[in-house]
């Protein structure tokens, strides 16, 4: 079996566009966005370590069940709680991403279980738009202030956002979302009458800079993924698991597809690929997850930017082994930012060589913590199966 070269346009978008995300499209109204969005913002508590006395109140907002984002001049003046439904004290959060030329920062809150927002890129946004600011302004909780998109100001990776909505001391952190109830921007200052809005495009790619070894260490279980988007999984349904090597077949709006487990060499689940029967000779490979969740919110995460971007593919030194052949892989990256995927494509279907081999490896070799270094098996046992069940659930 030989392989083909990679075309231009990125090969892994053909697979990727046969896994369509839904789009909100009907405008909702201010209680409306209000029910939809309030369990996603908190109140950040910066303390003084000394006195324990706060020094610093702001808001912030759930990016995943055990992330939040916010303004670093709020997060970096102290120790950091935060108060969380149900619980009776307040909880501690560490910040494990800052930028503060940004004004943005990342909070880890093992202990939470927040409902995550949806973004919408902030360079989509529209001057004109209807907007909502929602924070905790000046001692309240959870208020929210309608405006317009009242000007966009470009700047790399994204656009900062201005409106009229009112954005009073201490809904720093706070979101901006749209009619629909995307968040479209993290509120950070107010200059005249005028607000502004960190864009979104800075925490996606905040995000997916976590390092690879982190991610290992912490996604096993996937649920407990910090980078989840809701978006991306609004439609997934589980259709069941085959064989001794657990392969899994889901569906994602009107596609199925196979997930294929890798291990580790301690025998660790830690990998996963993705194989749409439909495009039968691409394959997604993710060297960092296992989870169907996190794999189809990295995809989603690529779709968004690629509609403002410019994605560049490339050659990776990693390579796949299979029946005693080996495949060379593709990945895609922005402004030097590499994804944590790749690409394999044969030239003829795969089917028959998964049906007669027990199992097949790929040997990760890129000094990019997205991608890392690491040795991953996947087995087949249950292919055959979660075929015969895609024959009879998928068409």
């Amino acid at each position: 079996m030989k392989w083909s070269h990679w075309p231009r346009k990125t090969a892994s978008f053909l697979f990727i566009a046969s896994i369509t995300f839904p789009l909100i499209s009907v405008g909702l109204t201010a209680q409306e966005v209000y029910q939809k969005v309030k369990d996603s913002v908190y109140t950040l508590y910066s303390v003084d370590p000394q006195s324990g006395v706060v020094r610093a109140r702001g808001s912030a907002i759930a990016t995943s069940k055990t992330t939040l984002v916010t303004n670093c001049h709020i997060a970096l003046i102290g120790d950091l709680v935060v108060k969380l439904p149900n619980l009776p004290n307040l909880q501690p959060a560490t910040i494990f991403f800052k930028n503060e030329k940004q004004d943005l920062c990342l909070l880890k809150i093992p202990s939470a279980n927040f409902a995550a927002v949806k973004m919408r890129p902030s360079s989509e946004v529209n001057i004109g738009e209807e907007v909502y600011a929602v924070g905790n302004p000046q001692g309240t909780e959870k208020s929210l202030s309608k405006g317009i998109i009242s000007n966009k100001h470009p700047v790399k990776d994204g656009a900062w956002l201005q409106t009229d909505a009112a954005i009073y001391f201490g809904s720093s952190g706070g979101g901006l979302f749209d009619a629909q109830g995307n968040l479209i921007g993290i509120t950070t200052k107010m200059g005249g009458n005028f607000g502004f809005a960190i864009p979104t495009e800075w925490i996606t790619h905040a995000l997916a800079q976590m390092p690879v070894k982190n991610i290992r260490a912490e996604k096993n279980n996937f649920d407990n993924s910090p980078i989840i988007y809701p978006d991306a999984i609004s439609a997934l349904s589980f259709l069941g698991t085959y064989g001794l090597d657990k392969i899994g077949l889901y569906r994602n709006n009107k596609e199925c597809f196979l997930l294929i487990p890798g291990t580790d060499t301690n025998g660790d689940l830690a990998s996963a690929i993705l194989w749409n029967p439909k495009y039968d000779t691409t394959l997604i490979v993710f060297p960092s997850t296992a989870s169907i969740k996190e794999a189809l919110s990295i995809i989603y995460m690529a779709l968004l930017d690629k509609e403002t971007k410019n994605e560049v593919s490339y050659r990776s030194k990693s390579r796949l082994y299979i029946a005693g052949q080996p495949y060379p892989l593709y990945g895609s990256q922005v402004d030097n930012h590499k994804y944590p995927f790749l690409v394999m494509r044969f030239s003829q279907n795969p089917r028959s060589v998964f049906l007669n081999s027990r199992a097949f490896r790929v040997v990760f070799d890129d000094p990019d913590p997205n991608i890392g270094k690491a040795i991953m098996v996947y087995h087949l046992d249950g292919v055959a199966q979660a075929l015969s069940s895609y024959n009879a659930n998928c068409f």
